[in-house]
């Protein structure tokens, strides 16, 4: 699937204005310096998805990562956390132009990303520790979206023990009571 736009990042908007910055921090979330993901994860997070309200560089954000998971097959808990945080976000009435027309932030960033769920789900499997939680953090918010991710997180569970398990019940529980307020 790849990337599908290829993003002018001086024309995208950030909290703090343009995002020419943008893709030194995107190289960084995925370093193999934990400290350096973090911080890259800290800035991004202020940046393009402050408190929650998305800015149109998300969506550059979320096809770069998303492109990152294909071509890998997995992410960091730093990008999975990126990716949940972007899944939930609301753009507020703030758009991207794309192939001539206008499209919601938030919507972009769900269509992106509930597009790659075979890939979700099989990083899922392989998954461990905080990658693990960040996976299941994002299955967990997407089942208002897409009811299909509480089958995920339940075969998760049936093949999971202690921790992970744990973690896998956690996402199922926010999973359906996402589902039940959406119906």
């Amino acid at each position: 699937m790849g990337v599908l736009v290829e993003w002018d990042w001086s024309r995208l908007s950030t909290l703090t204005g343009d995002a020419k910055m943008i893709p030194r921090l995107i190289d960084e979330i995925f370093s193999e310096r934990p400290q350096e993901r973090s911080s890259a994860h800290g800035s991004l997070y202020c940046e393009v998805v402050n408190q929650g309200s998305l800015y149109s560089a998300a969506a550059g954000v979320a096809d770069v990562i998303l492109a990152e998971l294909e071509r890998r097959g997995d992410l960091s808990a730093e990008a999975w956390y990126l990716l949940d945080a972007m899944f939930r976000g609301t753009s507020h009435g703030r758009t991207v132009f794309m192939d001539g027309g206008e499209l919601k932030i938030d919507d972009y960033c769900r269509i992106r990303i509930m597009g790659m769920l075979p890939l979700i789900e099989d990083a899922a499997t392989g998954a461990m520790g905080e990658e693990f939680q960040g996976i299941v953090f994002l299955l967990g918010g997407m089942a208002e979206f897409c009811p299909a991710v509480s089958e995920i997180l339940e075969r998760e569970i049936a093949a999971s023990t202690g921790e992970r398990k744990i973690i896998a019940e956690g996402g199922l529980s926010e999973a359906l009571e996402l589902i039940n307020e959406s119906s």
